[in-house]
């Protein structure tokens, strides 16, 4: 510790140094404690460092932070999310062609005004340009925008990352009572984290295709104890027949005893391909003939879906299937 403190002050004596360092909240402890001896050091010297985190961090950081905050010269800079404007120049730098103030509002929208998002937006949307008239741009969200829509998942916190999958796999109704029956605390922050990611707008998600990827992170099984548990406390709040059915075709059935009435009370219309084309987003219904997977649920025959999988096609940003 004390041997890279002196080689930073050491060099800071020959010219200005920036000391910069990304995602610190990930740091392990060891680490933390070195900057934090630097921190103390490095008042009177010619070193700048900056620090990229995530506020909602737990501890050890938690700690290691305040020491940061407490040193003289400590300044906290919040980014916020890249405005309309802020889409429209984008738009026009990486693509060089013009976008009208509509084009950048449906980009801005589908983003949330997250760099990573709109980025890959951009990204999916170039691609798509040689078919496209652009002097009516829109945004296009393919392999690119999935992609980081997990990324940004996978850089939240791990309790938030969790509600965004189980969000993804039933929906912001059924994960509400689920979640006022958990005795794991508040969620409000991590639903906040969330938003500011540019993944959720109020009590969904803020793009169409967003429940459709990252509903493919969880796995068979744990979709079905989810839709699973979800439809006993549906059920428990006295929801219509109807939406619990689709939670237990969607889990692969449940062993209560009110079940197989519920099923016939919620009519013939209530089949696995319900739960099957939920999942893949087709705008066709799946035929009786298509393959079933292991929890019972029907795959789409649907040519826009590729057989035995539940990703969608690139389509564009604001379409709603």
């Amino acid at each position: 510790m004390d041997e890279f403190c002196a080689a930073v002050m050491e060099l800071a004596d020959d010219h200005p140094l920036v000391l910069a360092v990304d995602d610190i909240h990930e740091a392990d402890p060891e680490s933390l404690g070195c900057l934090g001896h630097l921190a103390r050091r490095m008042v009177a010297s010619r070193v700048l460092a900056v620090f990229t985190d995530r506020p909602q961090a737990l501890p050890p950081y938690a700690a290691a932070r305040a020491e940061f905050a407490r040193q003289p010269g400590f300044h906290q800079l919040r980014v916020g999310p890249l405005t309309v404007d802020d889409v429209r120049l984008l738009l026009a730098d990486r693509l060089g062609v013009p976008a009208d103030e509509a084009g950048a509002v449906e980009f801005h929208a589908a983003s949330g005004g997250s760099p990573l998002l709109t980025q890959a937006l951009i990204e999916d949307t170039r691609n798509a340009l040689h078919s496209w008239d652009t002097a009516t741009l829109r945004p296009v969200a393919g392999e690119v925008f999935d992609s980081a829509v997990v990324d940004c998942v996978h850089r939240a916190s791990a309790p938030a990352a969790d509600l965004a999958r189980h969000l993804a796999v039933l929906g912001p109704d059924a994960l509400q009572v689920l979640l006022d029956r958990s005795s794991t605390g508040p969620t409000t922050r991590h639903l906040q984290e969330l938003t500011q990611a540019g993944l959720l707008v109020g009590p969904g998600f803020r793009h169409p295709g967003m429940p459709t990827v990252l509903g493919d992170e969880v796995s068979a099984e744990e979709r079905a104890r989810l839709h699973g548990r979800a439809a006993v406390l549906l059920h428990d709040n006295d929801a219509h027949p109807a939406t619990v059915a689709e939670h237990i075709m969607a889990a692969g059935g449940i062993a209560e005893a009110w079940a197989p009435p519920l099923l016939q009370e919620a009519g013939p219309t209530r089949s696995p391909t319900t739960s099957s084309r939920r999942r893949c987003g087709c705008s066709t219904w799946p035929t009786p003939s298509a393959p079933t997977d292991p929890n019972g649920l029907r795959s789409c025959s649907s040519a826009r879906c590729p057989p035995g999988r539940s990703t969608r096609p690139r389509r564009c940003a604001g379409s709603r299937n």
